[in-house]
């Protein structure tokens, strides 16, 4: 099985031969769009701008391809090669279509939240400015990948110029700190800022709550990949409560249910797993009540089972000792030896 490293070490063609037919055609897809988009007659029908999301215009396919149109050369190409490296990573792990899913949701969704807030500030009255803005760039997917490889991967490091590496947990940190960072020498769009944040957010919503896996459970509640894990350490105590807020109000509007796991207390080891060893008092006295439950509930389906069976049971101890008897209720099946 081919490793990480060897994955991210492809040459740009075999990136491109390893990946799958829709990654293909969505990196092609790219590139067509950077060369229409340098055409202000064609832009128009590719960027999306809140005045043509409203009706008469109702362009609402540009909410899809907004976040696949570059006006330089140079950001389509990382656009590509981020991509196709991730689509090495991700896909022989997600598979195709959960990969597509994903990178549908990222590029969509910052984008229609953003449009959505523009409209919001032109209702209020400030129509002159937000209705003339364009909404455009992947910035939003790239900052979306990171947290993907972030989740698969956290501890891989990747060395690009030694002696400067990294590991795949510190990507989500450095792509938005980069974005705002050029922002800042004014050298890609403020747009490209906030698609950035939004795209982030997006992802971490996505994969942490959502995202459907081969268990019955979804998304990612392991503490590894909380909201936190995204940023440097200095940041966790500003972040701290950030993730339990978006998982309150996604339970406010019924979109995230709270988990439920139903316990067997005929079951020792669900009872371990219902009263933890913490080493409290009131704990350890919750988990001595729980197992004198079990034991007495164990010891009426012995008496039970003596009163329903007494001819099996004298027929055993005639000699003065009991040496096995089996008894099989509904949920269970006991075997008392003596």
């Amino acid at each position: 099985m081919t490793s990480i490293g060897d994955r991210l070490c492809l040459t740009p063609l075999r990136k491109v031969l390893s990946t799958s037919l829709p990654i293909k055609l969505l990196c092609v897809t790219i590139l067509i769009l950077y060369f229409l988009a340098n055409f202000r007659e064609f832009s128009l029908y590719l960027i999306c701008f809140p005045y043509y999301i409203k009706p008469p215009a109702l362009r609402l396919w540009t909410l899809v391809t907004a976040s696949f149109v570059e006006t330089r050369i140079i950001l389509a190409s990382v656009d590509i090669f981020s991509l196709l490296s991730s689509a090495t990573i991700l896909e022989p792990i997600w598979g195709v279509p959960e990969f597509f899913i994903f990178l549908t949701i990222i590029s969509v969704i910052p984008v229609s939240l953003i449009i959505s807030f523009l409209f919001i500030i032109g209702f209020l009255g400030v129509e002159n400015f937000a209705y003339k803005l364009d909404v455009y760039g992947a910035a939003g997917i790239l900052c979306g990948l990171t947290v993907a490889l972030k989740q698969v991967h956290p501890d891989y490091e990747l060395s690009l110029i030694p002696p400067i590496s990294f590991r795949f947990k510190h990507l989500p940190s450095l792509c938005l700190s980069l974005h705002l960072l050029l922002g800042g020498f004014d050298m890609i769009e403020p747009m490209s800022i906030i698609l950035s944040i939004t795209g982030l957010l997006v992802s971490w919503i996505y994969l942490r709550f959502f995202q459907h896996r081969e268990s019955d459970m979804r998304g990612d509640p392991t503490d590894t990949f909380e909201f936190v894990t995204l940023f440097p350490e200095t940041l966790h105590p500003c972040l701290n409560k950030f993730g339990a807020t978006i998982a309150t109000c996604l339970r406010a509007i019924r979109l995230y249910p709270a988990a439920h796991r139903t316990y067997d207390l005929g079951n020792p080891s669900d009872i371990e797993m219902l009263l933890p060893q913490t080493g409290t008092t009131s704990t350890d006295r919750r988990k001595l009540k729980a197992q004198k439950d079990l034991e007495e509930r164990l010891s009426r389906t012995v008496e039970k089972s003596e009163e329903e069976w007494p001819d099996l049971l004298a027929a055993d101890t005639r000699d003065g000792e009991l040496e096995s008897v089996v008894v099989t209720g509904e949920n269970e099946t006991i075997q008392v030896t003596k």
